[in-house]
C-alpha cells in the first residue's frame, strides 16, 4: 500500500482560478436545505398585518414559464391593517437584512401599496368582503388560484362590488412575495455567499479547489 501527502489549503489561500473552481462546484451549498422557510414565516405575519390567514405557501423558480408563488388560505378586511403593517414592514428599514435594504424597501412599498388598495376597494362595500383562497391546476403561479369571495351587506344597498379587482390585488400580493423568494435565492447562489459558506464552514480545498 501506498501512502501519498498533499497540501491543502482554506478557501482564501487558493489561487483565483481554484477559489472560482469551488465556487461553481459548490453553487448549491446554501440552498440545499428548505432555504425558503423563513420567507415562509414572514409571509404569513405579513398576511395577518393584511387580513389574510394564509396556510399554504408553493413556489416553483425561477427561470421556467410557469414559474410564481401562490398560497391558500382565507381573507377579510382587517381594521388597524396599516398601524400593523407600519409595525412589522414599515416603509423604510432600520437594519440592513440579508436580501439587501433596496429589496426590503421595494417590498415594504409595494405591499403598504396592496394594503391602501384593499382598503379602497372594501370602503364602499362597508368592508363586508371576506373569502377563501385555493389552489388550482399543475403549476404554482399567483394565476392558479380560485377564489370563494363572499359579502355581508344588505342586498337592498346598491354597491359597486367587482370580484375581479379583489383577485387582481391578491394575486400581486403573491407576486410580491415571488419577487422577495427570487432575490433571496439570487443573493445565495451569489459568488459572494456562496465563498462566505466556504471560509465559515473551514473548508479544507486541495489545490484545484477541491474539498479535501
Amino acid at each position: 500500500m501506498e501512502t501519498r501527502t498533499y497540501q491543502v489549503y482554506k478557501y482564501d489561500e487558493l489561487p483565483d482560478d481554484a477559489k472560482q473552481k469551488a465556487i461553481e462546484k459548490h453553487y448549491d451549498i446554501n440552498t440545499e436545505h428548505d432555504w425558503w422557510d423563513c420567507e415562509y414565516e414572514d409571509f404569513k405575519e405579513i398576511g395577518k398585518c393584511l387580513g389574510i390567514d394564509i396556510k399554504d405557501i408553493w413556489f416553483s423558480g425561477f427561470a421556467s414559464q410557469g414559474d410564481g408563488l401562490c398560497f391558500t388560505g382565507a381573507f377579510e378586511y382587517r381594521k388597524g391593517w396599516r398601524k400593523a403593517l407600519d409595525a412589522y414592514a414599515p416603509k423604510r428599514w432600520k437594519d440592513h437584512r440579508k436580501i439587501g435594504e433596496w429589496v426590503e424597501n421595494k417590498r415594504n412599498a409595494e405591499l403598504h401599496a396592496i394594503g391602501e388598495r384593499l382598503q379602497d376597494l372594501q370602503r364602499p362595500v362597508f368592508y363586508g368582503v371576506s373569502g377563501d383562497i385555493s389552489h388550482s391546476g399543475h403549476y404554482q403561479h399567483s394565476g392558479c388560484t380560485l377564489f370563494n369571495i363572499r359579502h355581508t351587506w344588505d342586498y337592498e344597498v346598491e354597491v359597486n362590488f367587482d370580484y375581479e379587482d379583489f383577485k387582481q390585488v391578491y394575486r400581486e400580493l403573491m407576486d410580491t412575495f415571488y419577487y422577495v423568494l427570487e432575490h433571496q435565492h439570487d443573493y445565495l447562489t451569489s459568488d459572494e455567499q456562496i465563498a462566505e459558506t466556504l471560509r465559515a464552514d473551514d473548508y479544507d480545498f486541495t489545490i484545484n479547489g477541491n474539498i479535501a
